[in-house]
């Protein structure tokens, strides 16, 4: 029999009314100070032996998503031991699931997986009870304690795990309210499959000399598949509940008016596709293809994607990918690819992805991409999910043009969980993201170098273990004949909480707008220095890995109003580094509201942290010391901003619980007298503004996608309530 132990996080109920959500999720109550990690006695697993083989533990967890399992354990094995993991009875089907434990008469704690870069972990779909199951595949292990934690960079401390860096200080908050619905949506139905003719696959009843015309007909593998030239109009349907053990490459292109799928039928869970040594679905060159209703993986030690549908150079711009309902994890570089994967070719024109999920794998969850930043055009992704993945993104745009990233929700994964980079007029608007984590950047939201004309706006970002909303340009120099320097971009109506910094600008960010944003920071990062709700800096201008690139700079003739920047457990609302605070480069503060809740500066003003080595590791602390204000007085006659700047806490209704759900967040509404309603200076987008974003611009036919080809005035705040005409605006993101 299996052994069982119970183990439950404290939980805190609380019950209040809010608005109506516009999509419904599951009501549940508020959970907030769970203490991290949770934890509880294990028991002797030993392989072959039917009464003790498996160790198999309820956790009551507070919130979904991404849970890293820690074990403290022994070996009694001559030779390593092997242990698998999974809840709820799902697992990794590579090294990813399993851990090797090395014969050892010292106890130690083991969180990493037998995949490189991967600790062991789980994933909770929903809040409540669930079931971790561990299982000895070879050997004998003694498990002492088994820990589940948010955190990716807890250490181990005696008989626990040190949680002194975690951006979320130990703990999880959910609303008691239904709450908006981004991300992937289990239950969401693809759109119905219109074709002339319908070719059927079946891997348990198919017969591959059948002619595939009929269900009943269907063949059994891909061999008559691969490489076929399908014709406009036609569709290969693949049984649900099926699996196969190769790779799916199909040839032809599609019209507009006639596309080619690649679906499902039957009832049932998605077909899965295991590509195993080949990319579990290939198309190159090809158009006006639609992809749905799959599940794609394959072993990642091979280097092979879900969904790979790449350009080559030297071929005319393919045009026209759908990929709907698409499930993709434990490949190798790439859940889902749509463009350049290779740097050759420049993307494709006209691609939709729509809820879709990809995690695990080795580097982004979804990306399209060209090669220069007219490159993959007209690109839409809604309503998809991204986490775990392993190296660059949870969701990119790179090196393309007019380009919409909304309703996504990206948490766990390594560098940026949803950005933009060497790109134009890309827009990220409702979006969440949260639990970045290192060893890179480990960031929320990036408008990043290379990036003209983009807007993010709308959204959240929280428990990253780096910055959350990243605005950096490049430097001074070009990367294939376009500027490193990121220009005219606007970020407005978004919150960060529990990042590090909350808002974070580097280098050549240039002619942008920073308005009515929420940064909250808290305490210390792993460096042991106090975090910054905006942290402004740069470096000097130095050559750099090649003849084109110059990098170094600071921002520039960028204007900040409206915004609050709080700084709480010895925080600092704002640093502006060097030339960043200096006339020559004309950056604007007013109307910000600052505060901190304890004694000290509020704002750290012009001193040198980086010098010219900074990405070569050198040169990085304190080369210039910065001078501190306590006062918004001292620092508006010292400097002359902040001529309507504000010193006071801002008066929210339940703040700084560090939710998890982009909607409601009742948390930051301002309450009734609060010093920021109507005390915020009226930002609008001016012609000249918009006239020197537009020489960026190219018209694509991006409309017709929905993507904005310019940024409109704001009509409603973060909560999408309207905000009122000709009256004074709140500061923050607020709109009462």
């Amino acid at each position: 029999m299996n052994l069982r132990f119970a183990v439950s996080a404290c939980l805190l109920i609380a019950s209040t009314a809010h608005a109506a959500p516009v999509a419904d999720a599951t009501a549940r109550a508020v959970v907030t100070g769970t203490t991290l990690p949770l934890i509880t006695d294990g028991a002797t697993v030993k392989a072959g032996d039917k009464k003790q083989e498996a160790l198999e533990i309820p956790f009551n967890l507070p919130t979904r998503g991404v849970w890293y399992l820690w074990l403290r354990v022994t070996a009694k094995s001559g030779s390593n031991s092997v242990l698998t993991y999974a809840l709820d009875g799902k697992g990794y089907r590579s090294a990813r699931g399993r851990i090797t434990v090395q014969p050892s008469a010292k106890s130690q704690w083991l969180s990493h997986s037998d995949y490189r870069e991967f600790n062991a972990e789980v994933h909770a779909d929903a809040p409540g009870e669930h079931v971790l199951r561990i299982r000895a595949e070879y050997g004998e292990v003694s498990i002492e304690k088994v820990a589940l934690t948010l955190y990716f960079s807890a250490k181990p401390a005696g008989d626990t795990l040190d949680h002194a860096g975690d951006p979320g200080e130990g703990q999880a908050v959910f609303p008691d309210a239904p709450k908006r619905v981004d991300g992937f949506r289990p239950d969401w139905v693809s759109p119905p499959v219109k074709a002339e003719r319908t070719y059927y696959v079946d891997a348990a009843a198919g017969d591959d000399a059948r002619d595939g015309l009929t269900a009943a007909t269907a063949w059994k593998s891909f061999r008559n598949v691969n490489g076929r030239a399908f014709q406009p109009g036609d569709a290969i349907l693949l049984k649900r509940g099926s699996t196969w053990e190769e790779g799916l490459s199909p040839g032809g292109s599609g019209t507009p008016e006639k596309v080619i799928t690649i679906g499902a039928y039957g009832d049932g869970p998605r077909p899965v596709i295991d590509g195993i040594n080949r990319d579990a679905v290939h198309l190159e060159e090809q158009s006006y293809w639609t992809i749905q209703d799959l599940e794609l993986t394959t072993d990642p030690a091979h280097h092979r994607c879900g969904l790979r549908v790449e350009t080559t150079a030297g071929h005319p711009q393919p045009k026209g990918i759908r990929v709907y309902n698409v499930i993709a994890y434990d490949n190798g570089p790439s859940g889902i690819s749509v463009g350049s994967s290779h740097g050759e070719g420049n993307g494709y024109d006209g691609v939709v992805i729509e809820n879709c999920l990809a995690y695990a794998n080795d580097s982004d969850g979804i990306v399209t991409s060209g090669s220069d930043q007219n490159g993959c055009r007209n690109t839409v992704i809604r309503y998809c999910t991204a986490y775990s993945n392993l190296y660059a993104a949870g969701i990119w745009i790179t090196s393309g043009e007019n380009g919409l990233i909304e309703h996504c929700l990206a948490y766990n994964n390594a560098c940026i969980n949803i950005w933009a980079w060497n790109a134009i007029n890309i827009t990220m608007r409702h979006c969440e993201a949260f639990r970045g984590r290192t060893p890179r950047d480990a960031g929320g939201f990036d408008i990043d170098w290379s990036v003209e004309a983009s807007t993010l706006e709308y959204c959240y970002s929280h428990h990253n273990e780096g910055v959350g909303i990243l605005l950096m340009g490049g430097g001074t120099g070009t990367y294939r004949k376009f500027p490193m320097a990121s220009r005219y971009n606007l970020a407005r109506y978004n919150i960060s909480e529990n990042d590090n910094p909350g808002i974070g600008m580097v280098e050549t960010f240039e002619d942008g707008k920073v308005v009515h944003n929420l940064a909250i920071a808290s305490g210390a990062g792993r460096d042991g220095k106090p975090r910054t709700a905006i942290d402004i800096s740069g470096w000097p201008v130095q050559p750099d890995w090649g003849s084109e690139e110059r990098h170094g700079g600071w921002p520039a003739r960028t204007e900040y109003f409206d915004n609050i920047f709080i700084g709480r457990h010895g925080a600092l609302p704002a640093a502006v580094d060097d030339w960043a605070a200096t006339r020559k480069h004309a950056n604007v503060f007013d109307a910000n509201l600052y505060w901190r809740d304890t004694p000290g500066a509020l704002i750290r003003w012009d001193g040198r942290r980086n010098g010219n080595g900074f990405w070569m590791g050198t040169e990085s602390t304190d080369l210039k010391p910065a001078e501190e204000f306590a006062s918004l007085e001292a620092f508006r006659k010292k400097t002359g901003h902040e001529r309507h700047g504000l010193n006071a806490d801002p008066g929210f209704a339940n703040p700084y619980r560090g939710e998890y759900g982009r909607l409601p967040m009742d948390s930051y509404r301002l309450a009734a007298g609060s010093p920021a309603a109507k005390a915020g200076r009226p930002v609008t987008l001016s012609k000249a503004w918009l006239k020197g974003r537009a020489k960026y611009l190219t018209n694509t036919g991006a409309e017709a996608y929905g993507i904005p080809m310019a940024p409109a005035e704001a009509v409603e705040d973060f909560w999408g309530e309207p905000l009122t005409p000709g009256s004074s605006p709140a500061i923050g993101p607020s709109g009462r």
